[in-house]
């Protein structure tokens, strides 16, 4: 396999090569700061050439295609790329295209990417002042060249005063409307994730309730530490906390001394960890009675690996 890159470092061809010179099968090429080609085999401009698509807005309103060639916007940013299609392990000859376009702040406006059967989908980001994503609409056209989208799909992010993330929400359209709460987000006052809501019901509230607590250095010291009956898992960390029985010592410069956790309907599994006067870590002693799942290391001078025993 060989990567070829262009005079600023970037690569743009990835693929395989028989000689030193010659890459002669292509797995991806990426174009950047505005770049086109003729070269295009993808799915959709064998009908309709990149630079003279249509394209439309997230309401599905044709607007005028842009001409990347000419704008500064695009310095330095990912044009399209093309991915081969593998047959086993050889390259099909039409690639799959994602193009990407750019507002006048250089973020992502519109992205089209081929699919595998024929199709594409385009993505249509939405940005609050603070440059957020608040939402991404979107199409996904089951043929070719797609006049009509087949349905659509929103994902919709919410921000406190903050710009935290306080909730993910998902719509469909098309095949009848279905929206759905994902996740909400509580946080603490250091700004640290306290709560963590999964899987809106829609009688409300949520399936899944996650809590997380941390170190005063803010350091995670567990996920739902305390379990509850309808929680799926539970972790705790040590940092601080000696494990005499598997060989774990207190550690105080952030190296995590021990492990404990449990899945509903399971027990609580533990790993005591040890480390040498370089923070290397030298032994993971599983809690069993012959350390079914531990492991030791050693290392040379230089901290390369000498041994790993399982």
């Amino acid at each position: 396999m060989v990567t070829k890159y262009d005079e600023y470092g970037r690569p743009i061809i990835v693929g395989l090569n028989n000689t030193p010179t010659t890459v002669n099968e292509i797995w991806t090429k990426t174009f950047w700061d505005g770049q086109s080609s003729s070269s295009f085999a993808g799915v959709r401009d064998i009908v309709i050439p990149k630079d003279q698509q249509q394209f439309i807005d997230e309401n599905g309103n044709n607007i005028a295609p842009p001409n990347p060639q000419s704008d500064p916007i695009y310095k330095g940013k990912i044009h399209y790329t093309e991915t081969a299609i593998l047959d086993g392990d050889v390259a099909r000859p039409t690639r799959l295209l994602s193009i990407n376009l750019y507002d006048e702040f250089g973020r992502v406006k519109q992205v089209d990417v081929d699919n595998h059967v024929g199709g594409f989908d385009r993505i249509i980001p939405r940005y609050d002042f603070a440059d957020n994503p608040v939402r991404a609409t979107r199409f996904h056209y089951h043929t070719n060249p797609g006049v009509n989208f087949s349905f659509v799909t929103q994902d919709n992010n919410s921000y406190d005063h903050q710009g935290r993330k306080t909730l993910t929400s998902h719509t469909i359209s098309g095949i009848g409307t279905f929206s759905k709460d994902l996740c909400s987000l509580a946080y603490d006052i250091k700004d640290l994730v306290k709560t963590k809501f999964l899987g809106g019901l829609q009688s409300g509230g949520f399936l899944q309730q996650v809590d997380y607590t941390y170190q005063p250095n803010r350091f995670l010291k567990g996920i739902n530490e305390t379990m509850s009956p309808t929680d799926l898992f539970s972790l705790q960390i040590g940092y601080d906390q000696r494990v005499p029985s598997l060989g774990a010592a207190a550690q105080y410069d952030g190296n995590i001394a021990s492990l404990s956790w449990r899945v509903k309907g399971g027990l609580q599994q533990t790993y005591g960890y040890s480390y040498d006067e370089q923070n290397r870590l030298t032994a993971a002693n599983y809690d069993s009675p012959t350390n079914d799942y531990g492991t030791a290391y050693g290392y040379d001078k230089r901290g390369n690996f000498t041994s790993i025993t399982r």
